[in-house]
């Protein structure tokens, strides 16, 4: 899709050119944990052109915008700017990726690159520069709203998990109805609170309460802790209807 989006912004041979001109010599794919991917290209004639101190090589960052701007050096601005601009296309039910590139000085040409995270690159894996977010919309399919309300009617709750964004998966579920429009609560602002903090779970608040072998048992003799898991899942299984960033098993 952004492919296909640059060949029409762009068109086609400028898009070629570019992707012939930057020919890619790397890549650390994509995973569910750390939610990013990487490619490297070498820079065609960038010595030639700009002098034998120019890279030859450029690293480009995608994916999720809260990892990827962990790895860019941005002003407080420009980052404010960018996280306003990411919370109004998730509220909008947009799934939002975050590009960077970093040039990757002192390397010759003929370098090896080699790792598969950050913590075992062979380069530089901080200090990338910003260069913009893109939104990406896949609506919910036809006849998912109707069949959320069917199993309300029938007395059942629809609970959604995903690897989005919180922020774009409430959205999403406000959208078919798994999220009321204007959510109530009884009992009071307490219990109200408790439905507004609960309402979307992350992956990583399960891991933070989840035991360490799945097992009640395993959090041995740590009464507080025990609580503070029980109340936890209390409040998931009363309140929540959406985990999101959440990784397949």
């Amino acid at each position: 899709a952004i492919f296909a989006g640059c060949r029409q912004v762009l068109g086609s041979d400028l898009t070629e050119a570019t992707r012939c001109g930057l020919p890619q010599v790397f890549e650390i794919p994509f995973n569910s944990s750390a939610k990013w991917m990487l490619t490297v290209h070498a820079m065609t004639g960038a010595a030639e052109e700009c002098g034998r101190e120019a890279p030859h090589f450029v690293a480009v960052l995608k994916g999720a915008p809260e990892r990827v701007l962990a790895f860019c050096a941005v002003e407080p601005a420009v980052r404010a700017r960018a996280e306003a601009s990411l919370a109004r296309l998730m509220a909008q039910g947009k799934r939002v990726l975050c590009l960077a590139e970093k040039p990757l000085p002192g390397l010759g040409p003929n370098f090896r690159f080699e790792g598969s995270g950050v913590d075992d690159v062979n380069f530089p894996f901080e200090g990338f520069a910003l260069r913009g977010l893109v939104a990406l919309e896949d609506p919910p399919k036809e006849g998912v709203a109707d069949a959320v309300t069917r199993i309300a009617r029938a007395g059942a709750r629809t609970v959604m998990v995903t690897g989005d964004h919180p922020a774009t998966a409430e959205a999403i579920a406000r959208r078919i109805g798994v999220v009321s429009p204007s959510p109530c609560s009884p009992g009071g602002d307490a219990e109200a609170a408790a439905a507004a903090e609960f309402r979307v779970v992350t992956g990583a608040q399960i891991e933070v309460h989840a035991p360490p072998g799945g097992d009640e048992s395993d959090l041995g003799d740590d009464a507080k802790a025990a609580a503070e898991a029980a109340l936890f899942w209390q409040r998931c299984v009363e309140h929540t209807r959406v985990f999101a960033r959440v990784s397949p098993m």
